[in-house]
């Protein structure tokens, strides 16, 4: 199950006496795994490997760490299977990513509810990628990478990670319908949230248009 929402942020004021507008996109997904496993493929390098790719660096409050050469981050918060907070950057551009983690329903029923937020300011999202495609410009990407998660807890170690990785799987006809699916999910959001008709009127752009290069 996934839940979107997102907000356009006041006005930041910058160092230089500048504003700029921030936004925000907020999706949830939900495993039956404990949050042992969970935060276990968050945090430990050997896990992230799996389903993500090569990870190096200090994995930690304040630590800074590499995604292979495609990305750079710090860690800003790190609560044990609370909560997981860092700054990702690619080349100018810089988001700002919080994982909170919680449970819903009891028993065998019960599922670990993993949510997402992604804050960026407006400058650093290419041109017009907010007017033309709205959250879906901040979340659906992390939503391939959740995705992967989601594949990997429910295949556990004996799971290989998915060759190609998630810029292969969009390219799939598996994954153009997730993305398809998710996109409509932003839409709705969109205009729930009090965006303009205009915005992400059209149909849902091509997968590999947004995608192809974001994501391993």
């Amino acid at each position: 199950m996934r839940k979107f929402s997102f907000q356009k942020a006041a006005k930041k004021h910058l160092g230089d006496g500048g504003a700029q507008d921030v936004y925000a996109v907020e999706f949830t997904c939900q495993t039956q795994k404990s949050l042992d496993e969970v935060w276990a493929a968050l945090v430990k390098p050997d896990k992230i490997a799996q389903w993500m790719g090569p990870v190096s660096g200090k994995l930690a409050k304040g630590g800074a760490f590499q995604l292979g050469d495609r990305a750079e981050g710090r860690i800003t918060q790190c609560e044990p299977k609370r909560r997981l907070a860092f700054d990702l950057m690619r080349g100018p551009s810089r988001q700002g990513v919080e994982i909170t983690f919680g449970e819903d329903g009891k028993g065998k029923s019960k599922q670990r509810v993993i949510a997402v937020k992604i804050t960026a300011h407006v400058q650093d999202l290419p041109a017009g990628t907010w007017d033309r495609l709205g959250p879906a410009a901040l979340g659906m990407g992390w939503e391939l990478l959740a995705q992967a998660l989601l594949d990997y807890l429910a295949g556990g170690a004996s799971a290989p990670p998915r060759k190609g990785g998630t810029t292969a799987f969009a390219a799939s006809a598996e994954g153009r319908a997730f993305c398809s699916a998710a996109f409509e999910g932003w839409r709705a959001a969109a205009l729930a949230g009090g965006a303009g008709s205009a915005i992400m009127a059209g149909p849902a752009p091509s997968v590999l248009e947004v995608y192809t290069g974001l994501h391993p």
